[in-house]
């Protein structure tokens, strides 16, 4: 398992031992033209879909692989951008490019949402690599000014996450805001994660 895996892990008191695969990743790309990062396929193999802090939700291809649904998920997972988030963006980049200044999914090289938080802030992996190890995070922050809005982090999804907990970075502080809060809660039922999914 990987370093940051496991480090995320361990700061959030779980046990990062051998799992089995909780969805088909070999079948996404046929399923969805996606192939997921390395790094949040052990994520969700391990963890499954939750909230860190109770503010950033991570959000995973639902159902889960057996269930009556079968591999559905990776559609509905990539329907968050083309369907939900990606029409939106779109309408902004039309109305000034600078609104909105990346190329969406399925566009060649596009954003793709993995997550937002409670404040309504977006996060994506910037698809422009062939290889999805080096997909760059881009962050989507709901109350700045919008021209302002983006931000473009050069790491991986989980050195994004603990980039974020360790709170050197002044737009995450508000992750920092809900000590209380476990650093990773999971989605407890399969309606908890389509929750999750459409955050």
């Amino acid at each position: 398992m990987r370093k940051d895996v496991v480090r995320f892990a361990e700061l959030a008191g779980i046990s990062a031992g051998p799992v089995d695969p909780s969805v088909p990743w070999e079948r996404s790309r046929e399923a969805s033209g996606v192939e997921f990062p390395a790094d949040y396929r052990e994520f969700i193999d391990l963890l499954g879909p939750g909230e860190v802090r109770s503010y950033l939700s991570v959000s995973a291809p639902w159902p889960w692989y057996g269930s009556p649904q079968g591999e559905a998920g990776f559609a509905s997972f990539i329907g968050m951008t083309t369907n939900e988030m990606g029409p939106v963006f779109r309408e902004m980049r039309d109305d000034d490019p600078c609104l909105c200044p990346f190329p969406i999914f399925p566009e060649k090289g596009g954003l793709l949402t993995w997550g937002g938080t409670i404040q309504g802030d977006q996060f994506f992996w910037l698809t422009s690599d062939p290889d999805p190890m080096e997909w760059p995070v881009v962050a989507w922050f709901r109350g700045k000014e919008l021209r302002q809005a983006w931000r473009r982090y050069n790491m991986r999804f989980v050195a994004f996450l603990l980039h974020s907990l360790a709170g050197e970075d002044p737009d995450m502080r508000e992750l920092l805001d809900w000590p209380d809060e476990p650093i990773w809660k999971a989605a407890a039922s399969e309606d908890d994660a389509r929750f999750l999914h459409r955050t």
